[in-house]
């Protein structure tokens, strides 16, 4: 089943209809670009709302193809609006009272080719001869843009690893030691490692720490140095930034490095401990080293740093998630601004 008209109905046909604690509470449209770590809400109804009543009687067909009706128009203009080669991807994001939530993904493909969105539509003719007009004119067009597209995608990462390589030598030895201690600690206490990184809390971690020295003396202190030293370091400098008010609009005038002690100083301890005890080793252990490159003030090495940490980012959805439910809205706002300015000079480098 490919048509978005017959994913959208028969997800909500069938998940909608669920009653007591496990029924549906709120529904979320989500566009989350494929290899991309932003997660964009389109729309979000709530079964507290009257005006959204209609949406959760799942058993009645009407209310059912109007809320996909209108999930299928609010995703349509949004690919519009994103312009480009390919299918762009949403996401319909299920609520229970209880349980966990329930996905299911569907892709738009955008109806124009960069051309003005109303003068666009007043092309096509409202038939099914001129849709599919329209669409085989532009395959050979979009097929081009798909290309093109993917190009600059490895171009930014060859730029990204053209950053990385401007390390100096003495830097980039002492991290390769350092991420080889990690790695053996964890092929042999794999066990230990898993259960650290689902701890919630850091009275949680301690605990854990003692069942790693119980099970092995003969890695007891190389344990306890690492464990400790990852925990001092993210808490230790994420703690001594203060939080300004940042007005929205000011987020571009910001030097990357303001927006990184910003950002960092904005977390709470109930934040930080659920990232130190949710995010993978290296991106944990990345987050620690942010804002000391950020005050070291070499600006190459800052950016080096963060267009690695944001590649490893990119490729762990579960940490994307993660990060996406720790952070209030503000705090997603300067993590994208800093994201952007990464991309940008990635991308400068490129064309140089």
């Amino acid at each position: 089943m490919s048509d978005p008209r017959e994913i959208v109905s028969s997800f909500l046909e069938a998940e909608l209809g669920r009653a007591d604690a496990s029924a549906i509470i709120k529904i979320e449209l989500v566009y989350q670009p494929i290899g991309d770590y932003r997660r964009e809400v389109l729309r979000t109804w709530h079964v507290s709302d009257a005006r959204d009543e209609y949406a959760f009687k799942g058993t009645n067909p009407a209310h059912r193809d109007r809320l996909a009706g209108t999930i299928l128009e609010l995703a349509e203009q949004r690919a519009d609006t994103e312009g480009g080669g390919g299918r762009k991807q949403f996401r319909i994001v299920l609520h229970p009272g209880q349980g966990d939530r329930i996905t299911s993904a569907f892709a738009i493909l955008p109806s124009y080719g960069g051309q003005d969105a109303e003068l666009a539509r007043e092309d096509i003719q409202p038939t099914p001869t001129g849709v599919l007009s329209q669409v085989m004119a532009q395959n050979h067009d979009l097929h081009k843009m798909g290309m093109k597209q993917t190009q600059a995608v490895q171009s930014l990462l060859a730029g990204a690893a053209t950053l990385m390589q401007a390390l100096s030598k003495g830097q980039a030895e002492q991290n390769q030691r350092m991420w080889d201690r990690i790695r053996d600690l964890e092929e042999q206490r794999a066990g230990s490692i898993k259960l650290l990184e689902d701890a919630k809390t850091l009275e949680h971690e301690r605990m854990l720490e003692a069942k790693v020295v119980e099970a092995s003396e003969a890695r007891k202190d190389d344990a306890i140095e690492v464990l400790k030293d990852i925990g001092k370091a993210f808490a230790g400098s994420i703690g001594k930034s203060k939080l300004e008010v940042v007005k929205e609009e000011n987020l571009d005038e910001l030097p990357v490095k303001d927006l990184i002690l910003r950002f960092m100083g904005s977390l709470s301890s109930e934040q930080r401990n659920e990232l130190i005890a949710g995010l993978p080793m290296d991106l944990k252990m990345g987050l620690a080293e942010i804002p000391k490159l950020a005050n070291a003030g070499d600006e190459d090495k800052l950016f080096a740093f963060l267009a690695e940490f944001f590649a490893k980012l990119g490729e762990d959805q579960a940490a994307v998630d993660l990060i996406e439910s720790a952070l209030t809205g503000r705090q997603r706002k300067v993590f994208d601004a800093i994201y952007e300015r990464v991309r940008q000079r990635a991308a400068k480098a490129v064309n140089s």
